[in-house]
């Protein structure tokens, strides 16, 4: 229902209560006399186009996950495999953008992700990995309550290409070595000292303020 509220492994509590996306979001459209319709199979793109179509605003929402190394996910050992999003989620966030302009892009992740779609969505809440208040804290921002302040811990590149290491997908050895060569160019310093195309960048301080006067 719109979440991915941790990662997978020896760490990971059970929740008392989950509260999801959809059930808060509903329930805050509900006090405002506004309503929600919902799609909820990851990969029935035409009736989730459909249900986008007809909206004001159409929220889609992605997640990728990764977890410890003895439990494998979705072909996915511990660590992801790639930095793309999961089930179907590109191409179901290209069908809603071409329907709707005003798609927002919710991502529940373990760090950076691709977003070849960027250009053609109106923005994107990157939500992290929020928890068991996973839907009320994203209905706090999406409504304006509080401020989600703009600020990411780490940067989102244009292509997989710009940053410093690649994932070795094919090594005779079980636990391959990677050759880290960028010395203290870090993340945004490594982008910053190239001058790459970025996507959303860790030095951003975007925040929006609503005000009467």
């Amino acid at each position: 229902d719109g979440t991915l509220e941790q990662g997978w492994g020896s760490g990971t509590p059970n929740f008392p209560y989950l509260i999801t996306p959809l059930q808060a979001i509903t329930a805050r459209a509900s006090s405002n006399g506004q309503s929600v319709s919902s799609s909820l199979s990851d990969w029935d793109l035409n009736a989730a186009a459909d249900a986008a179509s007809k909206a004001d605003y159409a929220l889609v929402f992605a997640n990728c996950d990764s977890g410890e190394e003895y439990i494998t996910v979705d072909g996915n050992m511990g660590d992801r495999n790639n930095l793309s999003l999961w089930h179907n989620a590109d191409n179901m966030i290209s069908k809603i953008a071409s329907v709707n302009p005003n798609t927002i892009v919710i991502i529940h992740s373990v760090g950076p992700v691709l977003m070849p779609w960027l250009p053609s969505v109106r923005a994107v809440v990157y939500s992290g990995l929020p928890g068991q208040e996973s839907g009320n804290a994203l209905a706090d921002v999406l409504f304006g309550d509080v401020n989600p302040s703009g600020k990411l811990v780490y940067t989102i590149a244009e292509l997989e290409t710009d940053y410093p290491a690649q994932v070795v997908y094919n090594s005779p050895q079980p636990h391959p070595g990677i050759d880290y060569t960028e010395g203290l160019y870090l993340d945004y310093r490594w982008f910053d000292d190239l001058f790459s195309s970025l996507d959303l960048a860790y030095r951003t301080r975007l925040s929006t303020t609503r005000t009467s006067l």
